[in-house]
């Protein structure tokens, strides 16, 4: 568990990378933050050259990398051979996927080592679910994937992820009744930003502040015993450090840095974003101290 790693070096330079496998997705959902205009995806023999050379940095640390997309498991293989990659080498992984491509097996295959497993959940009935997320059928599915993680002895962290909306505002809190049999760590609220191809649905999916702040309290009252409630009112991305399918880095909703995997100079992306590092160990921290584990 990350709270159980030395993952702070004391010098405030810290980032948790955020991975962007592919922009890529089996589903359209509208409210997706992408934008799908890339095409392609990461060089993963540079990124575990690049992860392997972080080992060494002497100024800074990645102790994490949350991969994510896109729908990171078109790449399954490839994926679940990172995945094995960063546990030989003590580097936490959180995997954020849809879902939809996982079966049994690699329950089996990814549990003992991986932390943190990310899955969506949006409401509790699939014809909502469906208009969230593009399949009403990935609601049953992601209950069954959960129950498997929690039955094979998974020490990892489980979240789920529900981004709320005017859209399904309604069917939020019902699907704590669907959790109730199932081990969840971490129950994720997203107040629906809109982002990417989200941008041109905000006026149906659009949601207040106060409304989304009623949900939250809502679903606190009612949430499986040990599941902690993590509301996201405004996504912090500002000084999260991204890498994106093409190897090029990014902060935040920045366009891409002048900087790549494959040419990586610790020295001057210190000193150039060294603000940034400081407030996102910050960020980690604080997530630490509140919630004892990374939400």
């Amino acid at each position: 568990m990350v709270n159980n790693s030395p993952i702070f070096t004391g010098l405030g330079r810290t980032a948790i990378l955020d991975v962007q496998i592919t922009q890529a997705c089996q589903l359209n959902c509208a409210m997706c933050i992408n934008s799908k205009a890339v095409k392609g995806h990461v060089d993963f023999i540079a990124l575990k050259r690049f992860l392997e050379s972080s080992l060494s940095f002497k100024h800074m640390t990645i102790p994490g990398i949350a991969i994510g997309g896109g729908e990171p498991l078109l790449f399954k293989e490839a994926v679940f051979d990172l995945i094995e990659f960063a546990k030989s080498r003590g580097i936490y992984t959180s995997l954020n996927t849809n879902g939809l491509l996982l079966a049994p097996e690699d329950v089996q295959r990814i549990a003992p080592k991986l932390d943190m497993l990310h899955l969506p959940i949006d409401a509790s009935m699939e014809d909502v679910q469906a208009v969230m997320r593009d399949v009403g059928h990935l609601l049953p599915h992601n209950l069954w994937i959960a129950k498997l993680f929690s039955e094979s002895g998974f020490k990892g962290t489980i979240k789920i992820a529900t981004v709320v909306s005017s859209v399904n505002a309604h069917s939020v809190v019902g699907i704590a009744k669907l959790l109730e049999n199932i081990r969840v760590d971490i129950w994720r609220l997203y107040q629906f930003r809109p982002h990417g191809m989200g941008a041109s649905v905000f006026d149906s999916y659009g949601i207040s502040e106060q409304l989304f702040s009623t949900v939250v309290e809502d679903v606190k009252r009612v949430a499986p015993r040990g599941c902690i409630v993590a509301p996201n009112y405004t996504e912090r991305y500002v000084d999260k450090v991204f890498v994106l399918p093409s190897g090029d880095l990014a902060i935040g909703n920045s366009a891409p840095l002048s900087m790549n995997i494959c040419a990586f100079d610790e020295a001057m992306f210190i000193k150039q974003h060294e603000a940034h590092l400081r407030r996102l160990e910050l960020y980690i921290r604080e997530r630490l101290a509140c919630y004892g584990k990374m939400p």
